[in-house]
């Protein structure tokens, strides 16, 4: 797993920890039939949430200047569809830490291109009421279709949380680098 330069070695075991056990306690109190069903619709429904995704995002005025229509077409319509599949294909404890560390790659990312948060939360509602509105079309039954609307919920916020960990992380060592920068620059 990769280590993140701001934070100790002990301080990233507990965080996958905690986070791995919640992962656990969301995929216990899921049904196996539940889990399977949303991975279904998630897969079945990737590109799809992906256009409607994206649409969204690009009528944004903020988040359109992150955007720009090729690398949307070339590269990161196929990467959201993939991140989601994945996501929801997460159905074992054994997948737990791998996926976890694709969320924390997500959030460095987002830090890098220096992503508002307020737009990566924009857009995991965007994926929560599309896939939400996708399971009410299933034929699970009105209880489990509950459960499967609070399974999405509660693990589009878990990664949403990681990601904004791991975001914070590195525009914390990116604000540090640029101070030694500029400290260095200075004495010059």
């Amino acid at each position: 797993m990769t280590r993140h330069p701001a934070l100790s070695d002990t301080a990233q075991d507990s965080l996958n920890e905690d986070t791995t056990k919640a992962w656990i306690e969301i995929l216990s109190v899921t049904p196996q039939l539940v889990r399977d069903v949303v991975a279904e619709v998630v897969r079945e429904g990737a590109t799809t949430l992906t256009e409607n995704f994206y649409t969204r995002m690009m009528a944004h005025p903020r988040a359109a200047a992150y955007l720009d229509q090729e690398r949307v077409q070339k590269r990161l319509r196929a990467t959201l569809c993939t991140w989601m599949t994945d996501l929801f294909g997460t159905l074992d404890a054994q997948q737990i830490p791998e996926a976890i560390e694709r969320q924390l790659q997500v959030g460095v990312v987002h830090a890098r291109i220096r992503l508002p948060l307020d737009l990566m939360s924009a857009g995991i509602r965007i994926l929560k009421r599309g896939i939400r509105r996708r399971i009410d079309f299933t034929a699970l039954d009105a209880a489990d279709r509950l459960i499967a609307h609070t399974y999405v919920s509660d693990l589009l916020h878990l990664v949403d949380g990681l990601m904004n960990q791991a975001y914070f992380r590195d525009i914390q060592a990116v604000a540090r680098a640029d101070r030694s920068e500029e400290r260095r620059v200075g004495k010059e």
